[in-house]
């Protein structure tokens, strides 16, 4: 009992749902107007990149506030191992969706409205770093290790995607959930050991693209049960490789984490994950 007052007390709390209801709340309430409203689509998406910009802006004062720039990953040091490490997980992860799925470039790509429909992806790709690797994984590291920091931000960066689907904007299921976080514990690995968010953005927002780029074109249904076993691949070599190249490459020294318990953190996680989206399949409620 102590310790969960201790919890509700404690400014790591605190920090989290400020930073996390900086983006929500407003997000809340165009997710709303969206249902009430039909909005033109360009409309639509100057509010996006307004909403974005708002949480940007109040997430770097908080994290001016209560950190450094530096501490977040808002440096330039460490961009291009940031960068070369969540390219290379995006860049198999999306081949994965071509040969599991058979995914094609859209056929709308003629079309200039569709480069435009990219912008708003640039400001939510930097705020989803800022908010989740930087702020909530730095708060949540420094009072509870890394291992619970990584579940935290994993499981607020899945819920992040279900703000609008809530209000009845977008795809509501189980998968909206899954597909984002398949990619925190990856993304939060690179952003601890390379302390920078700018080549996650750059890379978050890469991929991005290209799921909105070839969304609707795959001829055959996607499978979360499929990008399971390719972040299982991830988790099992990648953490190795990075610290590989870390030391081989840059001299860097590798760092003090219960790879063994991370692992099997994973693991219970997966396929409890994958547990509840059969049952929740089985009596139909996505």
């Amino acid at each position: 009992m102590k310790k969960i007052i201790n919890l509700i007390t404690s400014r790591t709390l605190w920090i989290t749902i400020l930073s996390f209801s900086v983006f929500a709340v407003p997000a809340s309430i165009h997710g709303f107007i969206l249902r009430k409203y039909q909005l033109p689509v360009e409309l639509s998406g100057w509010i996006s990149i307004l909403i974005f910009s708002i949480a940007i802006v109040a997430n770097l004062i908080i994290a001016r506030k209560f950190f450094s720039f530096k501490e977040v990953g808002v440096q330039g040091k460490g961009f291009a191992r940031s960068l070369l490490y969540s390219f290379f997980f995006i860049l198999i992860f999306s081949l994965a969706s071509v040969f599991i799925n058979g995914e094609t470039i859209s056929k709308e790509l003629s079309n200039p409205q569709t480069y435009l429909s990219l912008i708003p992806l640039v400001f939510s790709a930097f705020h989803e770093e800022l908010l989740f690797r930087g702020i909530i994984f730095r708060v949540w590291e420094k009072s509870r290790g890394f291992i619970a920091a990584m579940m935290v931000s994993t499981i607020l960066f899945g819920l992040e995607h279900l703000v609008y689907p809530f209000w009845g904007s977008g795809e509501w299921s189980m998968y909206t959930f899954l597909r984002p976080a398949i990619f925190s514990p990856v993304f939060v690995l690179v952003a601890y050991r390379t302390r920078n968010i700018w080549g996650l953005s750059l890379s978050h927002f890469l991929y991005n693209a290209s799921v909105k780029l070839t969304d609707g074109s795959s001829p055959t249904p996607d499978s979360p049960e499929s990008y399971f076993i390719v972040l299982l691949g991830f988790m099992l070599f990648l953490p190795v490789v990075i610290d590989s190249i870390d030391h081989r490459l840059f001299k860097i020294e590798q760092p003090k984490i219960n790879w063994h318990k991370l692992f099997s953190w994973m693991f219970i996680i997966i396929f409890l994950v994958m547990l509840a989206n059969s049952v929740l399949k089985d009596i139909g409620v996505f």
